[in-house]
This record gives C-alpha cells, sequence and structure tokens, in this order.
C-alpha cells in the first residue's frame, strides 16, 4: 500500500484543508504516514504570511526528498498560489498546486512520476465559488475544524492574503455546513462506543474572513451568526468555538447573541492590531477605536470584571505602568519571564468594565511591538480569553 506525509504550516484553514486532502488519498487507498517518515507521496500545505513559513517549506522539501528520491513532492496552499514559478523552479518539486482545486490532488499526482515537473495554478481572482473538500473525521483529534469560508476583500494594506485566498467572498452552502457537523458528531460519539476513545465535541468555525460570511450570497441575509445558531442546536456537539475574527464583527447585537448560546466558548481571537486610529487607517483595517467598532468595550458590556494580560518585551513594562496611572483601580501585578527570542514581561491586572476601552486603547497605542494582549473574561468559574494582537 502506498504511503502519504503531510506537512501542514499556517492557519487553521490550511490545517482543516490538509485533513480533507488526506481523506480524499485514504479513499484511494493511501496510507497515512508520519510527516517525517518515509512516504511514497509527501504533500506540503504552505502558508506564505512570513519568509520563515516559507523557508520551513523549502527545507522540508528538501529533506523529504533525501529520505525518497523516488517519491513524489507536491506543494500546495498559498505560497505556492502567490510564487508558483519559484517553487516549481525547485529541483525536488513534481507537482505545484495553488488554494483551489484541491479536490483534484490525488488525480494530478496519479499522471505524474518524480521525473516531471507540472503547476496547475490558476488565477485565483477568478474563481467565485467555494471549494467543497469536507471532512468526516479528524486524526487524533476531540477538536474538529470547519471550514465554512475561504477569500477576501478586504486588502489591507500590508496583507497579501488577497492575493493568496482570492479577491471575493466565497461562502460555504448553510446546508453542507450543517451536514458536516452532524457527521462529526455522529462519527465522534462512535468512535467513544466503540474504540473508548473521546468523540468530536468540540468544532472550530474558522475561513480567510470568517466574519464576511454570507456576504455573497445573493437575496439572502444569511450571516456568520446565523450559522452559529444552527450548530448550536446539533445534538453531539458540545462546544463552538470561533478562529481569529475582525473586531468590526463584535457589535452589541452579536456579542448578546453569542453570549446566550450554552455551545459557544467565550473565548475570542479578534485581529485589533492597533489601538490607533491613525494606525488603523493606514492599515485600512476600516474600523476605529470608538463605538459600535471598540471590540473590547462590548466584550465588556456583556462579561464585565475584566482581566487585560499582556505580554510585552521587558522594556514595555515601564510605559505600561506609566499608563496605568491614569486608571488607578486598575492594579498591575508584574512578573518577569523569559523568552528563547528576547526578555518578556508578564503584566497582568483587573479592571473593571468602565475602564477598559481607555486602558486598553491607550496600552495599544503606547507599547512597542511585538507583543500581544488578551482580555480575560471570567464566565462561571472559568476564565476565558479575548485574544487581540498588535502588529510586530
Amino acid at each position: 500500500m502506498k504511503k502519504v506525509a503531510f506537512y501542514t504550516l499556517g492557519c487553521k484553514v490550511n490545517q482543516y484543508e490538509t485533513e480533507a486532502m488526506l481523506e480524499l488519498f485514504e479513499k484511494e487507498g493511501y496510507e497515512k504516514a508520519e510527516t517525517e517518515d518515509y512516504a511514497d507521496v509527501y504533500v506540503i500545505n504552505t502558508c506564505t504570511v512570513t519568509h520563515m513559513s516559507d523557508r520551513k517549506s523549502r527545507q522540508y522539501i528538501r529533506r523529504m526528498k533525501k529520505k525518497n528520491p523516488d517519491a513524489i513532492i507536491a506543494v500546495v496552499g498559498c505560497y505556492s498560489q502567490v510564487s508558483p514559478e519559484e517553487i516549481l523552479s525547485i529541483d525536488e518539486v513534481n507537482l505545484v498546486m495553488g488554494t483551489n482545486d484541491r479536490k483534484k490532488i490525488v488525480e494530478e499526482v496519479k499522471k505524474i512520476d518524480a521525473s516531471r515537473k507540472v503547476s496547475t495554478v490558476d488565477d485565483i481572482m477568478k474563481v467565485k465559488a467555494f471549494e467543497e473538500i469536507e471532512i468526516n473525521k479528524t486524526n487524533g483529534k476531540t477538536r474538529a475544524f470547519m471550514k465554512i469560508q475561504d477569500g477576501c476583500d478586504r486588502y489591507c494594506s500590508y496583507c497579501i492574503i488577497p492575493y493568496a485566498r482570492g479577491g471575493k467572498v466565497r461562502s460555504r452552502d448553510m446546508e453542507s455546513i450543517v451536514n458536516e457537523a452532524k457527521t462529526l458528531a455522529e462519527n465522534g460519539y462512535k468512535e467513544v462506543e466503540n474504540l473508548a476513545s473521546n468523540g468530536y465535541k468540540e468544532v472550530v468555525l474558522t475561513g480567510i474572513h470568517v466574519a464576511s460570511y454570507g456576504k455573497d450570497i445573493k437575496d439572502s441575509d444569511i450571516k456568520l451568526l446565523d450559522v452559529i445558531k444552527q450548530i448550536n442546536d446539533i445534538e453531539g456537539i458540545e462546544r463552538i468555538r470561533l478562529s481569529s475574527v475582525e473586531p468590526i464583527l463584535f457589535t452589541d447585537e452579536f456579542v448578546e447573541a453569542v453570549s446566550t448560546m450554552d455551545k459557544v466558548c467565550p473565548h475570542y481571537h479578534l485581529s485589533l492590531q492597533s489601538g490607533c486610529d491613525e494606525t488603523l487607517k493606514r492599515m485600512n483595517r476600516r474600523y476605529t477605536t470608538a463605538p459600535p467598532t471598540n471590540a473590547p468595550a462590548n466584550c465588556a458590556t456583556i462579561y464585565p470584571g475584566t482581566m487585560l494580560h499582556a505580554k510585552l518585551p521587558s522594556a514595555a513594562s515601564a510605559m505600561v505602568n506609566a499608563g496605568l496611572k491614569l486608571a488607578p483601580d486598575a492594579a498591575p501585578k508584574i512578573k518577569a519571564g523569559t523568552s528563547t527570542a528576547r526578555p518578556q514581561a508578564s503584566v497582568i491586572w483587573t479592571a473593571p468594565a468602565p475602564f477598559m476601552p481607555d486602558l486598553f486603547r491607550l496600552t495599544l497605542a503606547t507599547t512597542p511591538s511585538p507583543n500581544r494582549m488578551r482580555i480575560m473574561v471570567p464566565t462561571n468559574s472559568a476564565i476565558y480569553g479575548v485574544i487581540i494582537n498588535t502588529p510586530s
């Protein structure tokens, strides 16, 4: 039996697509090999957000070809979409596919051998329909990613993603989403009964710009909130999470609605990017720190008594402390920490809801990058977080 191994870089969407492509290979009789093991086919699902991911892709390609000179090396994903000729020029690469038509990967692999080089990358800007490559199971996990959307039409000034994933929003059909969620729940509970292992009790809704779900569906008012409501009603699914979303999604209406759904985990990754309106304008982020797009303030309204957690370079802690003087009720606790890259300081403080918007905006605007900030929201006895990334 032939073996296939996957090496996945990047976001949750890539992880989902790797699972889907693996199922396609398994249906054709291939056996899964671990990432570093001997295989007949190696598939590298690439990311191109950073130069580091590009380099990791090239290193893996060369390492696996040494392990099996007769293996077929297939490179797919964002890096290959934006730089197909560059990847095809790598001696060890046989097949280059982009971010569309991954459902044809087994077919394309069967057409070639280790001596041939082929690229099937097309113009992603012309793609208008969501590509259905569903999954029925996840390998060794109890949390299943579900891709419900592709493409991004936001065109932030620093971002390559619209050129890698397409500049048109493409939403998955609601019925397809619900059917996949039901299948995952059913397969997961079957595993629990027969193999005494964990089932798929948790789904993570993911996409390239998941907050835009439904934008492309004509004559319909379906939005992301409708998807969440539908999955919240599925028996067997116990937890629902969202992948990274833009703060503009978190209106009072949205936050209030999801707070009433018992399966939705109040743990949100918000790509806030900056607390400076001028910086947001230069980034073409299309929102400001003012209501109603101030997501931290909207969350604090529903979840009062919020704890803010920031990891910053040690040198930034003095600036944070200086900023906190404007919010005397926010008592900071400074913890020194270390990092392989640079010394870190973990700054933790609790602020009543009324202080959150100004405190949050001030800290983001005055601390140097790179840094990561997290709003911790206490719900019952558990602590969850609203994670906000600022530019590096």
